[in-house]
């Protein structure tokens, strides 16, 4: 009889139990060692002599102390199952990914479950193939096919086999705005509110700060490989402001050199992509700022500013437009120009004696700025044509003729006129002007003309008798030369060379020599007044 079915061996009772003094049946005996055998041949050995015929039912305990499981029909500990080294998938390649699991992958089956570490990161779609069961395509959002860059070195990949491909949500992040319900997860995620259609791929850490609301995002705006966006529609309100704007108009203000393409290594020719900023500021608004960021910038074939646009750098210490080994013209102030203006930047032009353009020119008759500028080099740093401008808190050397050329009528305050340690002839020469007016008034304010020039300061107005120049708590190093003017007034100044006065009124008034003597020849119309060592 043995076992009853539910687990308890049963005796065979004939002739049992067996009685003392009886003689026990050979029958009973012989059934008794029967069923001992049939139960004994039933049970499992535990050194592995017999298997299991049926499922074994362990009434809630446990198997204990199991060996790590090696193939793929042996039982799993649960440090396995934790670890997932069952499902870890070593592998080689970048888009042919080629893999080994251990123990050895007999067959897909769809639900199966793998992860790898990315060996390097993809240039095109990818296939899986694991232990030579056939390469599969790798996909993201069914069976979209993933492109350069979606996985990235050193990422952990988990993919999950659907009977056809490998699905893998570890790609970089899609956002579908057709979706249902995929709109709330990921705007909550990145503080944005998706609406529209199309999709957009994210870089691997996109950093979103502010609230964005109705923003339409599509493929075509967003560079595949970087994850760079070219163009975003939607609004922004900026913190502490009242009204939205749309991060086009928001990232445009004001213009920026290095979106048009600009580099500012001081070898790329950044002159193409500075004047498409310019212009477009100009066509737009008819002016505005284009901001040049630190850097250094060559522009060998030469800017031109036109109308109200302003070129503002970060400092001239930090920001340098430069062509200085190019005879061109770096910055050319065009006749549509009105308080066009250069800011903050080290304009650097030809730096050679045989210069014959000038590193700054403003077109005839208009008004243009420059404010906390370095400009230097040219056959002049500046020539200038211009009426009613100004020059403040500049520091400028020219490389040949003068720092200043000048046929306009413009202020100058506060600016340093220096011979950067080249030969050149004139710190500002004055002549005749381009427009016959009855007066050219030039005047300076808080200047320094004391480099080692041939001549401080020159006017030579030819027929004219129109240039009139005042000169307030100025100083000069070497001699100023009057040829033909009107009126020049001095108030304040200090002088370290002669005052030549050929033609023309010229007033001394409250100023100091430190030669001792001022005018080298005796000319009507000087009026000497409050002076020390001024004769």
């Amino acid at each position: 009889m043995s076992y009853n079915g539910a687990g308890t061996f049963l005796i065979n009772s004939a002739g049992q139990p067996v009685v003392a003094g009886t003689t026990i049946s050979e029958t009973v005996f012989n059934a008794l060692t029967a069923d001992l055998a049939n139960g004994l041949s039933t049970a499992i050995t535990k050194d592995g002599q017999t298997t299991a015929t049926a499922n074994l039912p362990m009434g809630g305990f446990k198997l204990t102390n199991l060996a790590a499981g090696t193939a793929s029909t042996d039982s799993a500990r649960l440090g396995q199952v934790q670890s997932g080294a069952a499902t870890l998938i070593a592998i080689t390649g970048t888009d042919t990914v080629v893999g080994t699991l251990t123990p050895t992958l007999t067959a897909y089956a769809a639900g199966q479950q793998f992860s790898f570490v990315a060996a390097a990161t993809n240039t095109t779609s990818m296939t899986l193939n694991i232990d030579g069961l056939g390469a599969k395509a790798i996909t993201r959002s069914g069976a979209t096919a993933l492109i350069a860059g979606d996985i990235t070195v050193g990422k952990m990949i988990t993919v999950i086999y659907d009977g056809t491909q490998f699905q893998t949500s570890d790609a970089r992040v899609p956002i579908s705005t057709g979706v249902s319900g995929l709109g709330t997860g990921v705007a909550t995620a990145l503080g944005v509110a998706v609406t529209g259609s199309g999709s957009v791929v994210l870089s691997a850490s996109p950093t979103l700060t502010g609230t964005v609301t109705a923003a339409t995002i599509s493929a075509t705006t967003v560079n595949a490989t970087t994850g760079a966006f070219t163009s975003v529609s939607g609004a922004v309100t900026a913190t502490g402001s009242t009204t939205s704007r749309t991060l086009a108009n928001r990232f445009g203000d004001p213009a920026n050199v290095k979106d048009f393409g600009a580099v500012g290594n001081g070898v790329t020719n950044d002159t193409a992509a500075i004047q498409a900023a310019i212009n477009y500021m100009n066509t737009t608004y008819s002016g505005g700022i284009v901001f040049v960021p630190a850097g250094n910038y060559y522009v060998p074939g030469g800017l031109t500013l036109k109308g109200g646009v302003e070129l503002v750098g970060e400092g001239r210490g930090s920001t340098t437009i430069q062509a200085q080994a190019v005879d061109v013209t770096v910055i050319t102030f065009d006749a549509t120009s009105n308080y066009a203006a250069l800011r903050n930047l080290f304009i650097s032009g030809y730096q050679n004696a045989a210069a014959t353009t000038n590193a700054v020119s403003v077109a005839n008759n208009v008004a243009v700025i420059m404010k906390d500028c370095n400009i230097w080099g040219g056959a002049s740093a500046v020539y200038t044509e211009g009426i009613d401008g100004y020059m403040e808190n500049c520091f400028v050397a020219g490389w040949a003729f003068a720092c200043v050329s000048s046929r306009g009528a413009n202020w100058y305050v506060r600016c340093k006129f220096d011979t950067a340690g080249v030969a050149v002839t004139h710190s500002v020469y004055q002549g005749a002007p381009i427009i016959a007016l009855a007066i050219m008034e030039n005047n300076f304010v808080g200047c320094d003309f004391s480099g080692s020039f041939t001549n401080s300061f020159t006017v030579v107005d030819g027929s004219n008798v129109s240039a009139v120049t005042l000169f307030a708590t100025c100083v000069f190093g070497t001699t100023i030369t009057l040829t033909t003017q009107r009126f020049s007034g001095f108030s304040s100044c200090s002088f370290g060379g002669d005052l030549n006065k050929a033609a023309g009124s010229c007033s001394v008034v409250g100023s100091y020599a430190i030669t001792g003597r001022v005018f080298s020849t005796t000319a009507p119309g000087a009026q000497l007044a409050g002076n020390v060592n001024i004769a």
